[in-house]
């Protein structure tokens, strides 16, 4: 049974630089807050070492924050 699920590709995906300028956080925040408090940053992926955001994911998360 096939399915037609688009596939997600390095090229659709966000790199730490351009999630971190999305976001308005640093690339070491990002990393720290990986690290300590998952929920704070949006969710990665990891391919080989590095990581790598599905920027659905990101959008989701930054339309889900709170607002001041």
């Amino acid at each position: 049974m096939a399915t037609d699920t688009p596939k997600t590709t390095t090229r659709e995906l966000l790199d730490i630089k351009q999630v971190a300028e999305r976001i308005g956080m640093s690339a070491t925040t990002i990393y720290h807050k990986r690290r300590t408090h998952k929920d704070e940053v949006p969710p990665a992926i990891r391919i080989g070492r590095k990581l790598f955001w599905r920027p659905k994911d990101v959008d989701q998360w930054i339309d889900n924050r709170p607002t001041v």
